[in-house]
């Protein structure tokens, strides 16, 4: 995961990627019965499906105030799927905190790497199913 803070625009951008196989055997395991949704699939189903995927397995707090954030939507390219966030009325900050259980219930060793891009710097963490939260200062 990605997070960019855009001081002009006063939002924080946040990618994320998933590798397909992942995503599929997700599907196949909690969607069995349905094999017409698949890790390309653009129907508005696959999409809600991902989306609130992503609003059950990550949270964001800015300053200790939690955020909720906008879903743009997804790509694919070669073997990753993109995952696309916003949060928006950020204009300066000096911690986020981010909960983040993506694929951490479906594949114990799944870690998940966190980075904070800023003007003066980067920041990193890790997360995974042992220890889900990062908190990431700008200082």
């Amino acid at each position: 995961m990605e997070i960019r803070h855009d001081q002009a625009k006063k939002e924080l951008q946040i990618s994320l990627s998933i590798f397909w196989d992942d995503w599929e055997r997700y599907l196949d395991e909690t969607h069995p019965s349905d094999k017409s949704i698949n890790y390309q699939d653009n129907s508005e189903e696959a999409t809600l499906l991902f989306e609130n995927y992503l609003k059950q397995h990550l949270r964001f707090s800015v300053d200790k105030q939690p955020k909720t954030f906008e879903y743009l939507g997804r790509e694919y390219d070669l073997d990753v799927m993109y995952g696309y966030l916003l949060i928006k009325n950020i204009e300066t900050f000096e911690a986020i905190e981010i909960k983040n259980t993506v694929l951490t219930d479906f594949i114990p060793d799944q870690q998940n790497i966190i980075h904070l891009i800023m003007t003066n710097g980067r920041k990193s963490s890790m997360t995974d199913a042992d220890k889900p939260k990062a908190v990431l200062k700008t200082n």
